[in-house]
């Protein structure tokens, strides 16, 4: 069989996909993303993941490095001459630790024991690779195309810590594993309650990993990096250039702190902050859901678990209809017996894929930034609320 198969897949281009390659180095023929398809990786080119299984259909060997795999599995061919190879099948003996990444070496091998721990638990209880956990509503930028949605908040608030880790705990008995807990806003530096909150839930075992995503505008004062210096904490820093005024002191300040972190420069961003009704029919719905890169991005906000960013503010803004079937409520969820809770998360993580809140949002499929990031916008912007009909 292994002198049959000619050619070798890797889906995925993030440091899984790194560590496999490595692995694999002289046998790989290509990577297959979506969100990176037309780059090369390693002096290989990235194609999608269609034109992958299209091209090479069953005589490939597909080596799985996305960490959320349960919606690519089955775009993916198999049969006698092929096979699907998950992380944990693919690295099995393998020490990734010595391996050279993109990332800093600390982030990059969490983010492997992550896809390695995701896909050896798939199909077993509810394991799940991130929640964006919103803390506040307010930004230190106003950015017009933000795809939080954080530009129509005229009223923007902070969430109290205590309400904050409420919900977390409630998240976390109703999961067997989560791998990465992210702190998000707006920008979340601008809610002081964030680093007492930080110092609480690192103590907590079940959180395996705090990633603070900041826009480079905000260094903590001196007196929260003793709340903020643990060892599962991570920054990620989006460059916006100018506008990220703070940048170049945040990182010495991380540096200096011993703290891990991740610096990107976006250059495109994806026209997807608009609100208004299409008026989808449900294939069209399941369609808009499976092409969006943002469908597994599970946000926490409220006390609710929503399956995106968009999904969770765009029913916080009262922008669209309130729809209890989009989001669990995560607190009556926790109450209910253990073999129920399950099944109704996992329902809801890895089988659901029709949202009505979905008809609201124009769509945000795979590489398709075409708009200038971070442009601001001098007010608030005003959005349509839309009624239930």
């Amino acid at each position: 069989m292994e002198e049959s198969i000619r050619k070798r897949v890797i889906i995925g281009s993030g440091s899984a996909a790194e560590a496999i390659f490595w692995a694999n180095k002289d046998r790989i023929t290509c990577f297959g993303d979506d969100e990176q398809r037309g780059k090369t990786m390693f002096g290989l080119p990235v194609i999608g993941i269609d034109e992958a299984a299209e091209c090479y259909g069953s005589e490939a060997e597909y080596l799985v490095a996305i960490p959320s795999a349960h919606h690519i599995l089955n775009r993916l061919p198999s049969g006698q001459a092929g096979r699907v190879i998950l992380a944990h099948e693919a690295l099995e003996g393998i020490d990734y630790t010595k391996f050279s990444y993109a990332k800093e070496a600390r982030i990059a091998v969490d983010e492997v024991e992550q896809c390695v721990n995701l896909h050896r638990h798939m199909g077993d209880g509810v394991y799940i690779r991130s929640v964006d956990l919103v803390v506040t509503e307010r930004c230190s930028l106003r950015c017009r195309e933000c795809s939080n949605l954080m530009q129509y908040y005229h009223a923007p608030r902070d969430y109290r810590a205590e309400e904050l880790l409420e919900a977390v705990e409630a998240l976390l008995d109703c999961v067997d594993g989560l791998y990465e807990l992210r702190i998000i806003g707006g920008e979340p530096l601008m809610n002081k309650a964030v680093y007492p909150l930080i110092d609480m839930l690192a103590q907590d075992e079940r959180v395996r990993r705090l990633v603070i995503f900041t826009n480079g505008t905000i260094v903590p004062p001196q007196e929260a990096w003793a709340h903020i210096r643990q060892e599962k904490v991570v920054f990620r820093i989006t460059d916006y250039g100018t506008l990220s005024r703070n940048l170049s002191r945040l990182e010495e300040a991380l540096r200096q702190e011993g703290i891990a972190y991740d610096t990107s420069r976006i250059d495109r961003w994806s026209p997807c902050s608009s609100l208004a009704k299409h008026g989808r029919t449900p294939e069209a719905l399941d369609a808009v859901f499976l092409g969006c890169c943002a469908k597994n991005l599970l946000t926490l906000l409220d006390g609710k678990l929503y399956h995106c960013p968009f999904m969770a503010n765009a029913m916080n803004l009262g922008a669209v209809p309130p729809c209890g079937e989009d989001y669990l409520p995560l607190s009556d969820i926790r109450k209910r017996p253990q073999e129920e809770r399950t099944a109704v998360m996992r329902g809801f993580i890895f089988d659901k894929i029709n949202f009505a809140t979905c008809d609201y949002c124009v769509g945000r499929p795979y590489g398709q930034g075409s708009l200038t990031p971070a442009e601001q916008a001098a007010a608030p912007v005003d959005y349509i609320r839309y009624e239930e009909e």
